[in-house]
Formats: structure tokens, sequence, C-alpha cells
């Protein structure tokens, strides 16, 4: 685990991962190098469910993974991290399950449909959530194409706390980027205020199409 922001007291985050995973003991999380925290459980199922849940400790984004043999911290990093998306005016005609996991995988890897978005009782929005890899930009919106309608569906993330609204980038700060940045030729991203950011925590059913 490692936070995508300012470091936090592992035992912070050691109480904070028994409440949310519904623990009856704290997990070990050790520091190790390059602001890295190694977690240890007493079952696999506790970690699961503990990687299952929100990643925020006191309002910072944590990236978590399973450990893999070898791991050094520094050469090479965790970059899994959960959130929530939304997908707003979605067309009634698309709420249908597949059709929404469909779209919504092209925002990350879906884990998860929200329950009122599964039972069609709130059709403002659909909600989801997803695995994403924070070396990657996000996907502000996907262009839908069918036989008989053309959108753009936007992407709204609810629980990106550390974020660069000009590149679309979570975690690692960004010095320099050959990119095009949001809002210079591009679209900007939805849901989202740049005049909100602190600037120093800018970091780093039919036919689918990716924008470009």
């Amino acid at each position: 685990m490692r936070s995508l922001g300012r470091c936090v007291p592992e035992e912070w985050v050691a109480r904070e991962l028994r409440v949310k995973g519904k623990l009856n003991y704290d997990s070990k999380a050790l520091p190790t190098a390059e602001e890295h925290l190694l977690l240890r459980f007493k079952t696999k199922g506790d970690r699961e469910a503990t990687m299952a849940n929100d990643p925020v400790v006191a309002r910072q984004l944590l990236t978590m993974d399973r450990w893999q043999p070898d791991f050094i911290p520094g050469v090479k990093c965790v970059h899994r991290v959960l959130a929530w998306i939304r997908l707003p005016r979605l067309p009634v005609e698309y709420w249908e399950r597949e059709s929404i996991r469909e779209i919504a995988a092209a925002a990350g890897r879906l884990v998860a449909v929200d329950e009122f978005t599964e039972r069609q009782c709130k059709l403002g929005f659909a909600r989801v959530r997803v695995e994403l890899d924070t070396r990657l930009p996000l996907k502000p919106r996907l262009f839908v194409q069918s036989p008989s309608e053309r959108f753009w569906q936007a992407f709204v993330n609810e629980s990106l706390l550390v974020v660069c609204y000009r590149y679309g980038q979570i975690g690692g700060l960004l010095v320099s980027s050959s990119r095009v940045p949001l809002g210079a030729g591009g679209p900007e991203v939805p849901g989202m205020d740049p005049g909100a950011v602190d600037k120093e925590q800018c970091r780093g059913g039919g036919r689918l199409v990716f924008e470009p």
C-alpha cells in the first residue's frame, strides 16, 4: 500500500482498515522503503474484504494490491486503486446490466455495480465501481454508437481526491508531459473543477468507440 497524497501514519491505516474490513483485530501495517506499507492479515478472506472497501484514510487516497514475490519498493510500485464512477444521464435503453457493464468497462476494470443501479431504482445516473491504474490518464467519456443513436457518455469520478486536472492523471507528481492537456484542444474532465485543485497536490447495447 502507498498514499497518493500525504503520508499517513501506519497506526491510522491499521485502525481504519479494521473498521472498513469489519475485522476483530488490527492488521499489521509495517513501513517499508519509498513510502510503501506492508500489510499483514490473519486470513486471505480478511485481506480480500479490506481490498474491496473504500481506499481512503485521513482523506488520502491509497493504492493497494496483493503482495508479489521479490517486490522491491521504488523499483516496483503499487498502482491499483478502486473508485466509484457515475454515468450521468445514461439513456434508459442502456440500463440493461450488460450494457452498463460494457460501457463502464471503458473507464476501468469493472469490480461492482451499485445496488440501486442493479435494481434500476433511480435512473438519474448509473453507478459502478472500477479498478484503475494510476499510471494511466483517466478516461473522461466514451462515444457510444448504436443504429439509432450516437452520444458521448461522461464518466464522473466520485472518490478520487488526488488528481491532476490538467492531464487527467491520478498520483505521481507531474513534472513535465508531452501530452496535450485537457482543456487545450481536448475535452475537459466532466465533474471536475480545476479551480478546486491544490497545485501542490497535482499528481501525477451498441458499438462502443473510444475517444481518440
